[in-house]
C-alpha cells in the first residue's frame, strides 16, 4: 500500500500518477503503478485522514507500525518518498512530523504542498493556513496558499496572495502559471491573455511554461480561436509531452473545431498514461455523445 512500490513480473513497477478515489471525495486516493514489463496497470489505496493529526484524530496505528522510526531529516525523507510514488510512506512520515513537533510549521506547509500536487485542495488549504499561523509568513507559502485555494469556494482569496508571489518568483514559474490560472478560472480573460504576455517572455522552467500555454489554451478557446489554440497545445505537448493536462486541452480545441474523433481519442490516451484523470473521462463521454449526434443527423 504504497509503503513500497508495487510488483509485477518479479520486477518493481513504476509510479505514474496519483489522485482522489474514487473521483469526488476527500478521503482516499489511489496510487497508480506500471510493470516496465508487460505494461499491466495496478493500483494501491491510502488514506489523506488525519489531515491534522491529534490527540482526538489519530494516526492509524498500523500507519505509525509500517512507518517505524522517524527519520532524522522528515522533510527530506518524505520529499524522497513522495518523488518515488510511496505516498503513504511520505504522509505517515510528515504525520508523525507534526505529532512530535506540533509548533513547526514546516511539516505542515510541505504536506499542504503534496496534497495539492495530489488534488486534495481543501486539505492543503487547511495545511497552509495552519503553517502560517505557526509563523511561515514566506512569500512561498503564502503562494502555495494561493494555488490551492484557486480550486476552493474561495478563489478571490487566492488574488492578492499570487499577485505577490509573482513578484518573488522562486520556482521556475509555479506561481505565474498559477497566478494565470487563477484569472482564466475567475473568467478574466483579458486579464489573462495579458499576464500571459508579460510571463512567456520571462525564462521560465519548461513544465511551467507548458503549463502557461495550456492557459493559453483556454484564453483563445474562450474567445473562439480554436486553430490558434491548438498550435499553443501543440507547442505545450512539445514542451511537455507527458502532460495529460496539456492533452486534455488539445482534446478541447479539437472539439472546437469539430473533430470529434480526434478529440475524443486524446481523452481515450490521457485515460490510458494517466488513469483516474476524471475530466477525461467526462470530456469523452460527451465528444462520443457529441460525435453520435453529428452522425445520426448525417444519416436523415
Amino acid at each position: 500500500m504504497s509503503f513500497a512500490p508495487l510488483r509485477c513480473c518479479e520486477v518493481e513497477s513504476v509510479y505514474v500518477r496519483a489522485s482522489p478515489f474514487p473521483d469526488g471525495q476527500t478521503t482516499t486516493f489511489m496510487t497508480w503503478w506500471r510493470c516496465p514489463k508487460c505494461q499491466q496497470l495496478s493500483g494501491d489505496m491510502g488514506s489523506v485522514i488525519p489531515v491534522i493529526p491529534s490527540p482526538s484524530d489519530p494516526i492509524d496505528p498500523s500507519t505509525r507500525d509500517a512507518c517505524g522510526t522517524l527519520p532524522a531529516d522528515p522533510i527530506v525523507a518524505a520529499r524522497d518518498a513522495e518523488e518515488r510514488g510511496l505516498l503513504r510512506r511520505a504522509l505517515a512520515i510528515l504525520d508523525l512530523a507534526i505529532e512530535m513537533t506540533p509548533d513547526d510549521p514546516i511539516a505542515y506547509a510541505v504536506k499542504g504542498r503534496e496534497l495539492l500536487r495530489m488534488s486534495f485542495p481543501e486539505h492543503a488549504v487547511t495545511l497552509l493556513r495552519r503553517a502560517i499561523e505557526l509563523g511561515d509568513t514566506t512569500s512561498a507559502t503564502r503562494g502555495w496558499l494561493g494555488l490551492a485555494l484557486t480550486d476552493t469556494a474561495e478563489q478571490l482569496e487566492a488574488v492578492p496572495l499570487l499577485q505577490t508571489a509573482i513578484e518573488d518568483e522562486l520556482h521556475g514559474g509555479i506561481f505565474w502559471h498559477g497566478w494565470v490560472r487563477l484569472l482564466v478560472r475567475l473568467n478574466r480573460i483579458d486579464e489573462a491573455d495579458t499576464e500571459l504576455a508579460r510571463a512567456l517572455v520571462l525564462e521560465l522552467d519548461p513544465r511551467w511554461r507548458a503549463g502557461l500555454l495550456t492557459e493559453r489554451v483556454n484564453v483563445l478557446c474562450a474567445r473562439k480561436q480554436p486553430n490558434e489554440a491548438l498550435q499553443a497545445a501543440d507547442e505545450a505537448l512539445r514542451l511537455a509531452p507527458a502532460s495529460p493536462y496539456a492533452r486534455y486541452v488539445r482534446g478541447r480545441a479539437l472539439g472546437l473545431l469539430g473533430r470529434l474523433d480526434e478529440a475524443e481519442a486524446e481523452m481515450e490516451r490521457i485515460l490510458r498514461d494517466a488513469p483516474g484523470y476524471a475530466d477525461a473521462t467526462r470530456a469523452k463521454q460527451l465528444y462520443a455523445t457529441a460525435r453520435q449526434r453529428m452522425q445520426s443527423k448525417d444519416r436523415r
